[in-house]
């Protein structure tokens, strides 16, 4: 039977790693087929949030979200989760990786794995399913809570996703560096015209910015991730 394993990194297709981790995983686990999602070097914010979407959203049964961003001080272990669907998060202890997730996991345990054993190590360790492969429960308040009304990334189609869970009302004011812009809040009963700024759901159910006929990334001259995201009411 073939498991999708969708793989969070800050590398992919192209790169030798993604290469060799390819040809590891045919090696070590041959029944699994992996689904590549890339982020910025070292961005633990935008694994997170791309982690939980894969992970929450719908898809195949028997599914494993993995998370493998460039090392930083502190690593301690490995990690592996289990949602309330009963698909498997796995991936070290980095940064935000786990923030966006942790809350709606059933479980979450050690992993038998070093922070810097090989991935598929770590993947063939969750597709088994050994008992004795979980080294303890871990505390959920180790993981950080993500920061409020960031930037995390700019999309290809030059949206700009950010961690803004509730918008203030219907007309706003996004600030986002030195730019200050009207946005509308989407309904669902009408596409942006050209030229105009809606804020609407994007991952994970947070806002995103989209400018109809447009870039909402050039709008605000292209800010970089974890810019700070200012949301008022118009008028204020």
């Amino acid at each position: 039977m073939t498991r999708l394993v969708g793989l969070v990194a800050d590398y992919g297709p192209g790169d030798l790693r993604f290469a060799e981790t390819i040809q590891r995983l045919a090696l070590l686990a041959p029944e699994a087929e992996l689904s590549p999602t890339c982020v910025a070097d070292g961005d633990t914010l935008a694994a997170g949030l791309c982690v939980a979407d894969l992970a929450l959203g719908p898809g195949p049964p028997g599914r494993v979200v993995v998370h493998d961003v460039a090392a930083q001080a502190g690593d301690r272990c490995v990690w592996i989760g289990r949602t309330r669907d009963g698909t498997l998060v796995v991936g070290a202890d980095r940064g935000y990786a786990w923030s966006f997730v942790v809350p709606r996991l059933r479980r979450l345990w050690a992993l038998d794995v070093p922070a810097d054993a090989e991935l598929t190590f770590a993947i063939r360790h969750a597709f088994a399913g050994h008992p004795h492969a979980l080294r303890g429960a871990i505390d959920r308040t180790r993981v950080p809570a993500p920061p409020e009304c960031v930037l995390v990334w700019t999309d290809a189609a030059g949206r700009l996703q950010t961690t803004l869970a509730r918008a203030p009302g219907d007309r706003l004011v996004v600030q986002i560096g030195d730019c200050r812009e009207p946005v509308r809040l989407r309904d669902g009963r009408r596409e942006p015209g050209d030229g105009e700024l809606v804020l609407e759901p994007g991952t994970y159910g947070l806002h995103r910015l989209t400018l109809g006929g447009g870039r909402a990334a050039d709008r605000f001259g292209a800010p970089a991730a974890r810019t700070p995201v200012t949301v008022i009411p118009a008028g204020r």
